[in-house]
């Protein structure tokens, strides 16, 4: 069975190998009508990713816990959508670190670059990490009330 990416084609699927139309007869017909040129397969594009393309902005954290109990669990890693919520991120450090939702407090060390460390206390759930301007590197530390 072949196999044929649609990551990179034209609105008039001249480009598409005859056996994929011959097996998906609707395929062209689709491509006329919603054509948009997905993002190079390779995840480069001018401008951005392939993900900040289709608007799936990321951004790569560092989970810490300051709580005694689950201080020695040690740093997570994680690569979060920018419109990740303060309440999921609270589910996912208790999933981790086993600190209930309602006793997290989550604080955010923000490097600027300057040689200053800025904290900022996470404390509406209903916001997201991009409200927060949370950007690669941040970390966010888990206090317990």
């Amino acid at each position: 069975t072949a196999q044929y990416s649609i990551a990179h084609h034209t609105d008039d699927c001249s480009d598409v190998p005859a056996e994929f139309l011959d097996c998906n007869p609707q395929y062209a017909p689709l491509v006329a009508k919603h054509f948009n040129p997905l993002p190079p397969s390779d995840g480069t594009q001018a401008g951005g990713s392939a993900q900040q393309a289709m608007g799936m902005q990321t951004t790569t954290v560092t989970l810490r816990s300051l709580v005694a109990t689950s201080m020695t669990k040690g740093d997570k890693q994680k690569k979060l959508p920018a419109t990740y919520t303060i309440a999921k991120l609270k589910v996912m450090f208790q999933t981790l670190f086993g600190l209930e939702v309602d006793r997290q407090k989550l604080v955010a060390r923000l490097n600027s670059g300057d040689g200053i460390d800025h904290a900022s206390e996470l404390n509406d759930e209903f916001s997201d990490l991009q409200f927060y301007c949370i950007t690669d590197g941040t970390v966010i530390e888990m206090h317990e009330r």
